[in-house]
């Protein structure tokens, strides 16, 4: 099963805290590849955090609700997912992650067709 583990959350985001942190409540999930490679994915502005640092996440798994704090809170945005990726700690596009499917070892059956963006 392709899994992850919780490294970083924060579900108790206050709103005077936005100058500092503009992610609001979060969780960050790390996966290793089968190459080696490091991945994590960070899901922000969260309304609601349901995992904890050292979780382990399985597929379809529910981790928290979309929302708008952090900078996303107050000034209009409706709610929202933000997902960050790194890839061996240096930021990339996410698009090629969406509509990826894994196989039960990790590896993609069915790559994203980037022609359809």
């Amino acid at each position: 099963m392709y899994s992850g583990l919780v490294i970083d959350s924060r579900g108790t985001f206050l709103p005077e805290q936005c100058v500092d942190d503009s992610y609001g409540n979060y969780i960050t999930i790390r996966y290793t590849d089968l190459g080696g490679n490091t991945i994590d994915i960070k899901y922000a502005h969260l309304n609601k955090v349901d995992v904890h640092n050292g979780d382990i996440i399985s597929v379809g798994q529910y981790i928290g609700k979309s929302g708008n704090t952090g900078n996303a809170g107050g000034i209009g945005i409706v709610p929202h997912l933000h997902v960050e990726i790194r890839e061996n700690g240096t930021r990339v596009d996410p698009a090629p992650y969406f509509a990826t499917n894994f196989s039960d070892e990790g590896s993609v059956i069915v790559p994203c067709d980037n022609s359809l963006n």
